[in-house]
């Protein structure tokens, strides 16, 4: 996707990987996002921004006061807040027959992403999400009344098309996990299937992309059939995402990487985006890191 974008938002972008990097580990989240929309100078997102008197002391005050983590120089990986941003500037750029999403884009992708600390941040500068949308409108040159800031926030339509069926959107193998991981559970065992099945099957399948990546992080099957083992002793710390949630993180990840399809590294990625699941307790009995899975 990032390079469908304008260069004065892949800027944007750079300072939030710069930012990142910094201050935040490995982890590109929306704070970071809108601090690269303010450090890109002559932007439209700027120039709507300045309506409000936010600009790069404000938010880089508000930055400093939350939690850090330790300086990291490996490429961070985006948070699923940054990368439902994303995909809602997508979304509005085509809505608006925008060829490639610009600053404004991002910026009215994170008035659109709900619960998220970048949203919040512009709270906090008294910006309301309703006045920078407007202000957002207004540098984009188009006439305010006709795109209205929206009363509810909808789930991205990026995210999956309501046409098109959760099951042709995944890929050959990872529709070959997810069949073996109910299957199990289903008719062997006679229960409902949970993550940790899901990722048993990544595990075996061992031509597919996941169980290579988990081999390179030196775990196999035996090993996550061991680590389950232990959990089903200890019990799970929370309930498990569906698997029509997970395979939805999938989507956007695949979609974020430019895929048509769903690969089963993208179903691996999105159990490590759901750190309490079994999947994801399995994997850090195992010493796998997590922030390192959602990268994929």
């Amino acid at each position: 996707m990032l390079d469908r974008m304008t260069p004065a938002s892949r800027r944007a972008m750079d300072e939030a990987r710069a930012e990142a990097r910094r201050h935040r580990g490995n982890v590109l989240g929306t704070p970071e996002i809108l601090w690269g929309l303010v450090a890109t100078d002559d932007s439209r997102a700027v120039s709507a921004l300045t309506t409000f008197s936010v600009g790069r002391e404000r938010i880089r005050e508000m930055l400093d006061a939350l939690p850090r983590a330790a300086a990291s120089s490996m490429p961070p990986s985006f948070s699923s807040g940054a990368r439902d941003t994303l995909l809602r500037a997508l979304d509005v750029a085509r809505e608006l027959r925008h060829p490639h999403p610009g600053t404004a884009h991002l910026l009215m992708g994170l008035l659109l992403t709900p619960d998220c600390r970048g949203r919040d941040l512009l709270q906090r500068c008294r910006v309301a999400p309703h006045s920078a949308w407007s202000a957002a409108i207004r540098s984009l040159d188009l006439p305010e009344g006709r795109h209205p800031f929206p009363d509810r926030v909808r789930p991205s339509p990026t995210l999956m098309p309501p046409s098109v069926p959760l099951r042709e959107r995944l890929g050959r193998h990872a529709h070959a996990a997810m069949g073996l991981a109910i299957t199990r559970a289903v008719r062997e065992e006679e229960r409902t299937p949970h993550t940790g099945d899901l990722l048993l099957a990544l595990a075996e399948l061992r031509l597919a992309s996941a169980a290579k990546a988990l081999a390179d992080r030196g775990v196999g099957r035996e090993d996550v059939a061991r680590a389950l083992r232990a959990l089903s002793v200890f019990g799970a710390a929370a309930p498990d995402p569906s698997f029509e949630e997970v395979a939805r993180t999938a989507w956007r990840s695949a979609r974020l990487r430019g895929a048509p399809l769903v690969e089963t590294r993208d179903l691996l990625s999105a159990l490590a985006t759901h750190p309490a699941s079994r999947g994801a307790t399995a994997l850090r009995r195992l010493n796998v890191d997590l922030d390192d899975l959602r990268a994929l």
